[in-house]
């Protein structure tokens, strides 16, 4: 095993070169640039970097890393069953559809998702900002980020802080069952397994 030791804004670093156990039992882990979240049987755990909020605290101002290696329980007690990260925040899908974000960009409860409104059953954060997911009807909606390259999908290059339906998705060829967001681009999957992909095209 090869152990290396750095020092960062006066906290120790290591790294491992082999697998070690985490303290807690997950059912699925997500990664973000400095950050990790974790799924266990009732609760959303987090540890790592907080320069934004990853592990949904109130300590740490934007651009002054907070690290603990020590896994957060995030506030916002609801069971999920998904989560997904982006380069400085994290989202968590709900069973109940409703999908809930912190870190970088609007933190709290997406508006109009969940009982009453848009019922998701797979997200994906991309690592530019926006966030994607698809309804069991195969209907796909983005928000967040800066649609520059139009990642949303929407026919435009708005931004929009609440999820807006991709052109055309949920019905005819484009009912999609799977969607990944990457940088300033998106790309899914529909019932029949083609694939479709929008946003940037360098």
């Amino acid at each position: 095993t090869i152990k290396a030791r750095a020092q960062f804004r006066l906290r120790q670093i290591t790294a491992e070169s082999s697998p070690f156990s985490v303290r807690t039992q997950y059912t699925s882990i997500e990664l973000g640039r400095g950050h990790a979240c974790g799924l266990t049987a009732g609760d959303t755990h987090c540890w790592g970097a907080n320069e934004t909020d990853q592990l949904s605290r109130d300590y740490g101002t934007f651009g002054q890393p907070v690290y603990d290696s020590v896994a957060t329980v995030i506030w916002y007690k609801k069971p999920s069953i998904q989560l997904t990260s982006s380069a400085n925040g994290t989202c968590a899908l709900h069973a109940d559809g409703e999908v809930l974000c912190w870190g970088s960009g609007p933190a709290g409860p997406v508006p109009g998702t969940g009982p009453g409104g848009i019922i998701f059953t797979q997200i994906s954060a991309g690592e530019s900002g926006h966030t994607c997911g698809v309804t069991a009807g195969g209907a796909a909606y983005c928000w967040n980020g800066l649609n520059f390259f139009g990642e949303l999908g929407n026919g435009t290059t708005d931004p929009s802080a609440t999820p807006v339906l991709v052109s055309g998705s949920g019905s005819g060829a484009l009912v999609f069952k799977q969607i990944g967001a990457g940088h300033f681009y998106t790309c899914a999957v529909t019932v029949a397994e083609s694939a479709y992909c929008w946003g940037a095209n360098s």
